[in-house]
Formats: C-alpha cells, structure tokens, sequence
C-alpha cells in the first residue's frame, strides 16, 4: 500500500512547541489574540492560514502571519519527540508498503525528527506547506508519483481536515485518535478506520490489504 501520514500530532508530539511559536508570532505582529491549546484542539483545518484567521489575524495580514510563523519556527529550538512506538511501526510498515508525508509543516522540520531517530530513509517523499496544492492534491500527486492505485492508498491523520482530504481524493481515512482532534470530533467524519494507539494501525493496514486482495479475487 501506499501510506501517506500527517505529520504533526501522528508522528510528532508537536502541540505544545506548535503553540509557543503561534504565541510569539501573534505577539510579535501584536495583532488579533493570543492563541491558545483549544484553538488547536478545535480548529477544522489544521494550516497556518486558517490558524491565523482562527485567532482573529485580519486577512490583509494571513500572509504575513504564515511567513512570520515560519521564521520563527526554522530560528527556534524545535526539539520534538516522536509517539511512543511510532517510528517502530513506521520501520515495521515500510518494509511492506511505501510511506509518504504530507504535512503542513516544514520538511527540514520533518527531517530533523526523522534523523534523530534514524529514520529518515523509511519515508519516501515529504510534501510540506510550500509544496502547491492542498493534502487532496499532494495525495493525488503521491499517488501519481508512485503509480498507485487509490483502492490501495491511505491517507493517516489527527484532524478532521485530514479526513476530509482524504476522502475528496477517493483513498482509505485512518484517523488516530492521540493527536489534536478528540475520538468524538473525528468520528463524526466517518473515516473508514480509527486507531486508538499506534499500534492499531498494523491491524487496519493488515485489514485494508486482505479487504483489497479478496475483491481482486472476485474480479
């Protein structure tokens, strides 16, 4: 399968470091509110353009907001960790299937993580927030990328949004439920699968593969 996981609050344990970045960025440009846990909590579509908006950035100024966002993200002592056992399972899952990342985060960002823990040749590819398009069209693009099947691609994430793009582009939804989105606000997005731990996503992936194989079977 082709397996394209969201980055932050899947693979990084990131909220907290993501928080103190929106709070100094809002407080540099001194403008709209002072962000806080809930707004990402709650936010539907986890991007740095509607943070802004979420927090009350008046829209002359999304771009600025993002760009400074990013500044002070790429200057700032970004030392995450990533979920217990999910670099594990992410060495485990791609001796079988093809992992990408699509995130709205920085690859340098991504990478960084990934070598700390000597696991950056298990990823195929990063789409980042600089990449063009939205996740349903870095799915696609993956998709194209690596000659796959939609039937045999799955798009992993934390949020709603995630969700979302997922099924805009016709592939398997596996949300993760110790991200930033609640069991309850992700299962009202009916994805095809939810992981309560990490450890799940070896039973999902296993059930999407033999699910594909037995409708080969009756073709």
């Amino acid at each position: 399968m082709l397996l394209c996981f969201d980055y932050d609050g899947v693979i990084s344990d990131s909220v907290h470091q993501l928080l103190n970045v929106a709070k100094k960025t809002q407080k540099k440009l001194d403008m709209g509110r002072e962000p806080t846990l809930e707004d990402f909590k709650t936010i539907e579509y986890l991007t740095f353009d509607h943070f802004a908006r979420k927090i009350e950035i008046p829209e002359d100024y999304i771009k600025l907001y993002s760009d400074t966002f990013f500044d002070i993200l790429t200057r700032s002592d970004y030392s995450v960790k990533p979920f217990p056992k999910i670099i594990d399972i992410l060495k485990e899952l791609s001796k079988n299937h093809r992992i990408v990342i699509i995130t709205a985060n920085l690859k340098s960002t991504v990478f960084d993580l990934l070598k700390e823990n000597n696991a950056e040749k298990l990823i195929l590819h990063v789409f980042d927030e600089r990449d063009p398009g939205d996740k349903t069209e870095k799915i696609m693009k993956a998709i194209e990328m690596f000659n796959e099947k939609k039937s045999n691609t799955a798009m992993i994430g934390d949020t709603i949004s995630d969700i979302r793009y997922g099924k805009a582009a016709g592939v398997t939804t596996i949300a993760v439920t110790w991200g930033f989105h609640s069991y309850n606000l992700l299962s009202k997005e009916n994805p095809d699968f939810i992981a309560d731990n990490p450890v799940n996503l070896f039973r999902i992936i296993d059930k999407i593969t033999e699910m594909n194989l037995e409708y080969k079977g009756k073709k």
